[in-house]
């Protein structure tokens, strides 16, 4: 897929039951976005039919399922795996800097990204 910028939606699913989950499907595959950043995900049966559900429908999918009693993220992306890894990547880079603006001692040092990296940090073969 030839884009010129990517788009993103976050969106916090609560793990969702699967009815819920259906719904949220419905929706969410009418969104335009390239890159989806569905948060609160567990391993239970509503999350595992959002990532079914997307990677049969030629989404790349990174659902790492989290650990009992754990909440995670799953990161679905219509586009190369490459150029999503990217966007990712500085997504990250800027959610960690509005992190570190709005709540300054909430995160470990090592976590602390300085804003100029965030469009300078990136291997441009990444």
């Amino acid at each position: 897929m030839a884009i010129s910028g990517l788009s993103f939606l976050t969106f916090n699913i609560g793990n969702p039951s699967e009815q819920r989950a259906q719904r949220q499907l419905e929706w969410l595959a009418g969104r335009p976005e390239h890159v989806l950043v569905l948060t609160e995900t567990k391993a239970s049966v509503g999350c595992r039919l959002l990532a079914d559900a997307f990677t049969t429908a030629g989404w790349h999918v990174n659902f790492p399922v989290p650990g009992p009693g754990e909440y995670g993220t799953m990161i679905l992306s219509r586009v190369h795996r490459t150029t999503a890894k990217r966007a990712v990547s500085f997504l990250l880079l800027e959610m960690l800097f509005i992190a570190n603006t709005m709540f300054p001692s909430a995160l470990p040092r090592w976590v602390m990204v300085p804003r100029a990296c965030a469009n300078g940090c990136l291997p441009a073969n990444q």
